[in-house]
């Protein structure tokens, strides 16, 4: 059941992507490295701030089951349906590509930084945190 859940919640988000909702407005380069940037550092952080929450370690990312808890008691799965939403966003996105505006290109630049940063964040906090991975 939750494997076709994450499906179509990956589907919503293409769509939702595609139909240009969501989108901030574009604000430039500025906004792309700032993307990036946020989104690198949050992984860790959130970690960081459930483990002072709670004691021992975290279940594993899995595509086939569901929430054990919040983002504070169940981080890593709480990440990984984050990383799936923004990737089906992006690629929802991107098939707006070929009649985009300026602004509409900016803003898929940001989307996209925005996801890379998460992504490079997911690992970074997997690899600062592999005590925490039950």
């Amino acid at each position: 059941m939750w494997p076709a859940i994450y499906a179509s919640l990956a589907i919503l988000s293409a769509v939702v992507g595609a139909l240009g909702l969501g989108g901030a407005p574009g604000g430039g380069w500025g906004v792309v490295c700032f993307s990036l940037v946020a989104l690198l550092i949050l992984p860790s952080a959130a970690i960081k701030y459930a483990s002072a929450r709670t004691e021992g370690a975290f279940p594993r990312a899995s595509f086939t089951r569901g929430f054990t808890g919040g983002w504070w008691t169940d981080p890593w799965q709480s990440l990984r349906i984050s990383a799936l939403l923004v990737a089906g966003w992006v690629l929802g996105r991107a098939f707006t590509l070929p009649h985009a505006s300026a602004q509409d290109l900016m803003q898929f630049w940001a989307q996209l930084s925005g996801l890379v940063g998460l992504l490079l964040g997911i690992r970074v906090a997997q690899i600062l945190f592999r005590g925490r991975i039950a």
